[in-house]
Formats: structure tokens, sequence, C-alpha cells
């Protein structure tokens, strides 16, 4: 059961073969129709939503994900600190006021999808901050949706040879500098091959 207010997940299915995932806070509740319902509704139907990155949607709440599935929020500094350097004297800073006034991170959001994570102090904080990094995963995917779709078709130009040459750059090499940047949008048999090619390559050198 979902309440107004709460932040959700549905997906879109686009006419070259993506799975959308989009995010928005359920704004009203509407009946089977389309319509309002004129009291406060006990079994409600569905949701009207306004997402930022496609357009207004009426959906059955049976089509709707709690957006929490999607991120791991954490405030605890230990988790939240890990692997900060020296020269931030060992912890992170808000993203958002570090600038100004250098405040620590209280809390951390992982888009479990993509591992995007913000961090902030608790001033700069607000319910809608996992929605952005899942709009951020979602722009991601659309922006590549070229190379996504060569890959599809042909799975080892991602284990071609590379340029060995002094100033050359194989196309192969490209595609293997893309993956490794956004490994969750590699096409599954395309991620597959490259496993096992960097593989071999390991075992060869070993």
């Amino acid at each position: 059961m979902f309440s107004i207010g709460d932040l959700v997940r549905f997906e879109i299915e686009t006419d070259d073969g993506f799975t959308e995932r989009h995010y928005a806070i359920v704004d009203q509740f509407r009946k089977r129709d389309g319509s309002f319902y004129r009291r406060t509704p006990t079994k409600p139907f569905a949701t009207f939503l306004e997402p930022e990155h496609t357009h207004t949607q009426v959906l059955p709440l049976s089509h709707l994900t709690p957006a929490v599935d999607d991120f791991e929020i954490t405030d605890d500094r230990t988790v939240i600190n890990k692997d900060a350097g020296p020269w931030i004297d060992y912890t992170y800073k808000c993203l958002r006021c570090a600038a100004y006034t250098y405040k620590a991170a209280d809390i951390m959001a992982i888009h479990k999808q993509s591992n995007q994570r913000v961090r902030l102090c608790n001033g700069c904080w607000k319910p809608y901050e996992p929605a952005l990094l899942g709009h951020q995963a979602l722009l991601y995917q659309r922006d590549c949706k070229t190379t996504i779709l060569e890959l599809r078709a042909a799975p080892e130009l991602l284990t071609g040879p590379a340029d060995t040459s002094l100033y050359g750059r194989a196309d192969a090499d490209t595609y293997r500098e893309w993956a490794d940047t956004f490994p969750w949008l590699v096409p599954a048999p395309a991620a597959e091959l490259y496993k096992k090619w960097k593989e071999q390559r390991a075992s060869a050198a070993a």
C-alpha cells in the first residue's frame, strides 16, 4: 500500500527495446477509469505521477515499486568515509555545500544498479535525493544507446585486438574503456564474453 508523498519507481519499455526506470512521488490517487476520488480512498487503484524525464502517468499501483528497493541509504560514518584519503582529511564532504562550508557528509545514497552515489550533509538531504541518482543512471543509458545497440548486435567488439602503436587507439580499446566505466549498461552476452576475455588475458599474463 502506497501513501501520498511516497517515492516510487516504474518502468517504461521504449520502441527501440530499452527498459527505462523512472522515479516519481505519489501525488494523488485515481480510480480505475482515471477519475478522482471524492473522498480519501481506502483501497486506491491507481496514482497520478509527474516524472522528470517522461510524460505524466496514471498507473495502477500494481505497476509501482517502492523506490527504496533500488537504493542503499546509510548514515554510518565508517561506510560513508570508506576510501576517503588524506587529501580530504579522511572525510568526504557534502557534495552540495562543500565548496562553501566544507561540512562533512552525514548520509550517503547508492543506486544499486549503477553504483552511482551521493554524499550529503543532513541540511542538504531531501527525501527525493535518491531519485536523482536513478535519473542520472537513466540519462547515461539514453546517451549510450548507440554503443549498447552495437554491442547487442556484435558482442565481439569488446574483445578485438588492442592497438599496440605508440599513439594509436583501436575501436576495441574504446569499447572496453566504455564497458569498464558503465558495466551495468553492457548487454549480458557482451558482458559474459568480456569477462572470459579478461580471465584469459589474466591467465596468459600469470
